[in-house]
């Protein structure tokens, strides 16, 4: 009896020890789904790619694998072709990555500029990412906006909590825009009811 007590006492320390030295890499939003680090969003970053660094190419970067493509952006000015490096797992595209513009010098650098996220495998801690709703959005970030801007055409909704802009489709705008200005306010009515982020720009 006294032998089996002390090898209850070692295994509970030893799970003790086991809860207090580990390192979760992981986020848990109140709905209670599980996201990995290695896909959060946050402030100017997604997963391990952030604003600012190299950008991870022609060498692969962990588990992913990089390429370099040539796409056309249309813009107010018109069509232009750019650069973008594509970030794929498995062979399906997560992330579109555009070059850092130096303005002083009037060239693109190897730092990464923008990121572009294309998966919803990629959330933010409160559980946002591709296909969430505008409701999910509002819920999880109370202090959201709603805009629109002709300089790109996007839809847009978000929140001073990330410096990132979560698009909307704009197919299911509904309401009538009345543009001033570069950017226009919208209210959640304008748009259909589920309305969903179809990707992510992060700045």
């Amino acid at each position: 009896m006294k032998r089996n007590f002390i090898i209850l006492i070692i295994l509970a320390f030893g799970f003790a020890g086991f809860n207090i030295n580990s390192k979760p890499n992981k986020y848990l939003p109140d709905e209670g789904m599980i996201i990995d680090d290695g896909y959060l969003i946050k402030q100017h970053q997604a997963g391990i790619f952030r604003i600012g660094k190299p950008i991870p190419f022609p060498r692969s970067s962990d588990n992913y694998a990089v390429r370099k493509e040539k796409q056309v952006r249309m813009t107010e000015e018109g069509s232009f072709e750019e650069t973008i490096y594509v970030v794929s797992e498995n062979g399906i595209d997560l992330l579109n990555i555009l070059p850092e513009f130096d303005y002083k010098t009037g060239n693109y650098t190897e730092n990464i500029g923008e990121i572009i996220v294309l998966s919803n495998k990629f959330r933010t801690a409160e559980n946002i990412g591709v296909n969430s709703t505008i409701e999910e959005f509002q819920k999880a970030y109370p202090d959201f906006k709603l805009w629109y801007t002709y300089v790109s055409g996007m839809y847009v909704i978000q929140t001073n909590q990330l410096n990132a802009q979560f698009i909307l489709n704009k197919e299911d705008f509904t309401g009538e825009l009345n543009i001033k200005s570069d950017i226009t306010p919208l209210k959640l009515s304008d748009f259909k009811k589920n309305s969903k982020v179809m990707k992510i720009r992060i700045l």
